[in-house]
């Protein structure tokens, strides 16, 4: 798989059309990374960019402007890293996202229709 990437740390729909999502293993979302032709990251958080890089070998891009991820193909394909659970209050100061187990990691297919 060559072409653009997008890059999101949670499973969001930004934007209205058809979203097709499949969970795939780390290894695969490593494969499928290196072999884009571009990556547009909006990974916003160090500790996700910190765990995931380092357990896969491979370098996240960072989205240090936070911007809204816009999708500007009529078709795209999305690379999802995002933690397997959802934070509450009560888990403040723990180590969330610390190990490579912590987070899921999908492919999205995104195509600009409506049904």
């Amino acid at each position: 798989m060559t072409g653009k990437i997008y890059l999101m740390n949670s499973a969001m729909t930004p934007q209205d059309g058809t979203y097709v999502r499949k969970t795939i293993t780390a290894d695969e979302f490593k494969e499928i990374l290196l072999a884009a032709d571009e990556v547009v990251s909006s990974i916003a958080y160090a500790e996700t960019q910190r765990v995931v890089g380092t357990a896969l070998g491979i370098e996240i891009p960072m989205d240090l402007k936070k911007r809204n991820t816009i999708i500007e193909e009529d078709s795209a394909t999305i690379l999802i890293v995002k933690l397997s659970y959802r934070v509450c209050s009560s888990m403040k100061g723990l180590p969330l996202g610390s190990e490579l187990s912590h987070y899921e990691f999908i492919l999205t297919q995104y195509t600009n229709s409506v049904y």
